[in-house]
């Protein structure tokens, strides 16, 4: 297995709902691939558009050496074949790597679904095809599976589809959202490895940032690694002192109480002091 491989796949919402944003999903899309281009590890990219149809557009492309999105590409028109889409892109992905030497094979596989409606148009898969597809490949292959929508609950979709709790948000249907979305996917694939980090957390920072800077004009919605695992580490401490304290009631210790505050002071070093 080679561990500095990533294989990435984005199936993009191309219905034609998407038509006001067109020009916003470009952008952010391509903001996105630059930010994977400039990480140290070998990253291959499959882009999957979707509307009443999924089209695979690139398969496999090494990052660095892949083209840009354009209109050429993202034209939304007709419905949203959602389910499709999915049930392709995985069951190729499946086949591709069964292809591959044990040597040779992805040390990670994470994918990422856009849209911003319910699926109305599949024809190949149902919903409870898709969800076993997700479930498996997440429990047995250990395969990462990100879900963003817009106009609808994303949490209640993403989840009915198999999708885990972290690895959903729920986006504004706009520039900015299209901008916070992109740059927080790629803060997910490319900074997190925790449990602890969330996506919809992850989106919710990048919007903030976005709508501070007066929007999404140039989107360049940069990943800044070391706020995101000094976030992580925030949201672990926090944790954990609540835990010890839970405990320390129950057992109504003294040396529980000690342990909290030599928690806190180690995870304030830890967070400040180390600036990490």
């Amino acid at each position: 297995m080679k561990e500095d491989l990533m294989e990435v796949v984005a199936i993009l919402d191309m219905s034609g709902s998407m038509s006001s944003l067109a020009h916003d999903t470009i952008g952010g899309f391509n903001a996105y691939l630059s930010q994977l281009r400039e990480q140290a590890k070998d990253i291959k990219i499959t882009l999957i558009v979707f509307n009443t149809q999924s089209s695979v557009v690139w398969n496999h492309q090494n990052v660095k050496s892949s083209q840009n999105l354009g209109t050429n590409i993202y034209r939304p028109d007709g419905g949203t074949a959602l389910y499709d889409a999915l049930g392709t892109a995985i069951n190729n992905m499946k086949s591709h790597i069964q292809e591959l030497s044990e040597a040779h094979k992805p040390g990670k596989v994470s994918f990422f679904v856009t849209t911003d409606g319910e699926e109305n148009s599949s024809s190949s898969y149902n919903i409870s095809q898709v969800k076993q597809l997700i479930t498996n490949a997440t429990e047995d292959d250990k395969w990462e599976f990100m879900f963003a929508g817009a106009n609808i609950d994303a949490h209640a979709a993403g989840q009915q589809l198999g999708f885990q709790a972290q690895n959903i948000a729920n986006i504004c249907n706009d520039g900015v959202g299209q901008s916070a979305v992109y740059a927080a996917m790629a803060a997910k694939q490319v900074c997190c490895d925790m449990e602890e980090c969330c996506l919809q957390d992850i989106y919710d920072e990048k919007e903030e940032y976005c709508r501070q800077i007066g929007g999404n004009k140039d989107y360049n919605v940069q990943i800044d690694t070391q706020q995101v695992t000094k976030n992580i580490w925030q949201s672990v401490g926090a944790k954990l002192i609540m835990m010890i304290k839970q405990i320390s009631v129950k057992l109504k210790s003294a040396r529980c109480e000690l342990d909290i505050q030599i928690f806190c002071q180690f995870h304030f070093f830890f967070v400040v002091n180390m600036n990490i």
